[in-house]
């Protein structure tokens, strides 16, 4: 075995990494983590997310298909015979996660309506490529124009019947609801954006405005309806998780935030009234790769709350990892390995300069024999994919099962190169685990120029001897923007948490995407962002949440200009802030020039109440 010091530390390496290696998000001896991009599983629904994010807003006439083509190909893939299997293989896998039965009698009858949806659906897209095409030959007069536009509306009215009736009730069925859950919320996107098209395109496939009014009512009451079901009934799944255990809890909260979550975050910017020109939006909820080493006795605490203390971090603002400080044990020759680290980060924007020093995890340089060594993130730069290498656990010895190595895949969006730290162990055997999610399309790995998450925060936890060490790592979307960078023609969405400094930051919801920030007596938060245009004027507008009336203060540092009137929206919001329809908009009536560069919400002292900020939105107008 090397036991040159240089070995333990960090080696650079500026060479292209090979893209070909395997995609999972951690694979185990035991196999616990699935494969999500070779055997589609959840990849599917991480494509619509990441599609649908980067392709909202309200475009002309058939730039729609282009949305609407994605999700046909995504949920009934042209290569494959059996035209459900990403439906039957979300299924399947959501049955294997919860371990909970699945009968071929329950799959068939799932997914039994689901062809024939696929065929309307594509039949709907047909004809709106040919009203399309026809409107721009002939006109809008010509009869055969007016003949597709009859089609269409008569499409779009069986459609809804069919997703409100069949579809969604084969999605529901009893005792099956968890199981069911990550295809309910995709149906539910399916139908929710077919809603939304009356409301973009209903006057110019000549619907009555009182048709168009019930649509967008049908839309707003499906909307609260599938956001409940998909709460309720993820939130039972979470509490029947903790019978298993945490790491199951755990492992069930991440795909399920990435099946269910994610996507019914999207729902409120299916409204093309509040949301009526392109719109950036961002998804800032972290998840937790299983816990390194969490199958051997001692890792893994019998008491629930303490391994949500030692393994996860509580609400808090959105953080970008610009440094890791390692510290390596030799005190156990001839194993060395990682005894505890620390994370390094800066809040929204992203700056190195500005850089906070977290808590330091595991054991540190106080022990003797012990090195400390770092990498260090540049700020245009995320470690979009990792693996690993520990100790192999060899029953029924009680030697070191810690990590000796880690790869880092670092990109710029131009380039990739791995950082390294430690190196490669002869003394024992190793077992290597890979970290890693989809592309953005969720059809195939990740590349330097195409990921979905990126490394956000790393915890080394000792609660059994300094042998024996667990590792859980914490992952963002690819989604959110470092710098909060507002756009001249597109209403730009920043989320709270996205703040460099507030009062305080609560867990979200379960459908803003994220945690959100909570105002109260004296609170304020101070956002900076970034405009792409000089002399552009913006309007702001909160999505938000109150439990009484109250006048909030608007402005720029150190200087309020402006008060705007919040509603209160419910009355026992900390108790069940889960309730879709308690988030309401209000315009701030404040307007923002080229010379801002920073905004602050203030809530005034001694006055009772909680308001809860989702989002602050940018407006664009001239």
């Amino acid at each position: 075995m090397n036991t040159d010091h240089d070995d333990d530390i960090l080696n650079n390496s500026s060479s292209t990494i090979n893209m070909a290696n395997k995609n999972l998000l951690a694979q185990k001896p035991q196999d616990y983590i699935q494969n999500f991009s070779t055997q589609g599983d959840i990849s599917s629904i991480i494509g619509l997310v990441s599609s649908v994010v980067s392709s909202l807003g309200i475009p002309i006439v058939g730039e729609v298909f282009n949305i609407l083509d994605i999700s046909l190909n995504l949920f009934w893939p042209q290569k494959e015979e059996d035209k459900n299997v990403t439906w039957e293989q979300m299924i399947k896998y959501t049955s294997d996660l919860i371990d909970e039965r699945l009968t071929e009698e329950i799959l068939f009858k799932a997914t039994a309506e689901l062809t024939g949806l696929k065929e309307a659906l594509s039949s709907y897209q047909r004809a709106l490529d040919s009203f399309s095409r026809d409107r721009n030959q002939y006109g809008s007069n010509d009869k055969r124009v007016r003949a597709s536009a009859e089609t269409i509306r008569s499409y779009i009215h069986i459609l809804h019947l069919t997703f409100g009736k069949d579809i969604i009730a084969n999605f529901t069925i009893n005792n099956y609801e968890i199981v069911l859950l990550p295809a309910y919320a995709s149906a539910a996107t399916l139908h929710l954006m077919l809603l939304r098209d009356v409301s973009i395109y209903g006057e110019e496939l000549n619907f009555e405005l009182e048709d168009i009014n019930f649509y967008y009512e049908e839309q707003s009451q499906f909307t609260k309806k599938y956001v409940k079901h998909c709460i309720e009934y993820y939130n039972k799944g979470l509490n029947t998780q903790k019978d298993r255990g945490w790491t199951h809890y755990n492992r069930y909260r991440r795909d399920m935030t990435l099946s269910v979550l994610d996507v019914i975050a999207l729902f409120s910017n299916y409204d093309a009234r509040i949301y009526p020109i392109a719109t950036k939006t961002e998804i800032t909820r972290e998840i937790y790769s299983d816990v390194i080493n969490d199958h051997i006795y001692g890792i893994i605490y019998s008491d629930f709350q303490k391994n949500e203390d030692s393994f996860t971090r509580l609400p808090h603002r959105f953080t970008w990892l610009s440094k890791l400080n390692f510290v390596t044990s030799n005190d156990f020759k001839p194993w060395m390995f990682l005894s505890g680290n620390q994370n390094f980060y800066s809040y929204t924007p992203k700056s190195s300069i500005n850089t906070v020093m977290g808590p330091f995890y595991g054991e540190g340089t106080d022990y003797p024999n012990s090195t400390s060594s770092d990498i260090s993130i540049a700020d245009d730069s995320h470690i979009y994919k990792l693996w690993s290498k520990n100790y192999e656990w060899i029953y029924p010895w009680y030697d070191p099962v810690n990590i000796t190595k880690i790869s880092f895949s670092i990109t710029d969006n131009k380039t990739s190169k791995d950082l390294i730290y430690g190196a490669e162990r002869s003394n024992a055997p190793t077992v290597r685990e890979d970290f890693e999610f989809p592309n953005k399309e969720g059809s195939g790995s990740s590349t330097f120029d195409n990921y979905s998450h990126v490394l956000s925060y790393m915890i080394t936890h000792s609660g059994f001897g300094r042998k024996r060490h667990g590792y859980s790592l914490a992952f963002t979307h690819s989604s959110v923007d470092p710098y909060n960078t507002i756009y001249p023609d597109k209403i730009t969405q920043i989320p709270s948490v996205k703040s460099y400094s507030t009062s305080k930051v609560v867990k979200g919801p379960g459908h803003t995407g994220g945690d959100v920030v909570l105002l109260n007596s004296g609170g304020s938060l101070s956002l900076k962002f970034h405009s792409t245009e000089d002399r552009k004027r913006y309007r702001i507008r909160l999505r938000y949440a109150s439990d009484q009336d109250i006048l909030i203060g608007i402005g720029r540092t150190m200087m309020i200009l402006s008060y705007f009137d919040i509603k209160k929206t419910g009355i026992d919001i900390s108790n069940h802030p889960e309730k879709y329809e308690l988030y309401k908009y209000v315009d701030t009536s404040y307007i923002t020039g080229d010379m801002d560069t920073e905004l602050v919400l203030h809530y005034p002292k001694q006055i009772p109440g909680n308001v809860f900020i989702d989002k602050i939105e940018f407006i664009p107008f001239d």
